[in-house]
């Protein structure tokens, strides 16, 4: 659906199919242009599905007489990197540090970058490495990269571990007055 289109008509058209709805939001680029995209949020009760059924929204073909895809969100492929001075961890919007250049590593804004991404004097700011810092083939990235998965596996395994409820045993206190 194209960015045009009201965020509450969207809610409205949805509701009108029988959808329990959150909330509608247009989705912007980083550039903050509005996207021909929604995040829509279904109401928790909408949820309530039996093991391995799909939400009748994937199964949405058209909505305010034009053809759509309804898709789960894209999950993040790895750490993230801030833009401003290329460390991980944060992004630009909560970035407090000096500007660093992407491309050469030096402590300026790489838009003011003399040199250009084919240029062989690169440097990467986080590992000194031949290649720009937004690299995918940083070791510094594919550190974290890795550390983040198997923090996620752990968590993963940990949940998997849980006791039901049966087997917490809480002690209780009860005084008499």
């Amino acid at each position: 659906i194209e960015s045009s289109v009201d965020s509450n008509d969207v809610k409205e058209a949805l509701e009108e199919g029988g959808f329990s709805i959150k909330s509608v939001v247009n989705i912007f680029n980083r550039n903050k242009v509005p996207q021909p995209m929604f995040k829509i949020e279904l109401m928790p009760d909408s949820n309530k599905l039996k093991k391995n059924e799909i939400h009748p929204i994937y199964n949405l073909k058209y909505l305010l007489h034009r053809r759509i895809t309804v898709e789960e969100p894209h999950k993040r492929n790895g750490p993230v990197q801030c833009t401003n001075c290329q460390e991980y961890g944060h992004t630009k919007a909560y970035c407090t540090l000096r500007s660093v250049c992407v491309v050469c590593g030096d402590l300026h804004p790489t838009s003011k970058c003399t040199l250009k991404k084919e240029d062989l004097k690169k440097r990467c700011s986080n590992c000194g490495g031949n290649h720009t810092a937004n690299y995918r083939g940083c070791p510094v990235y594919k550190d974290l990269k890795s550390k983040l998965s198997q923090g996620i596996q752990a968590r993963r395994n940990q949940m998997m571990n849980i006791p039901s409820n049966e087997n917490i045993k809480i002690p209780v206190h009860i005084s008499k007055p």
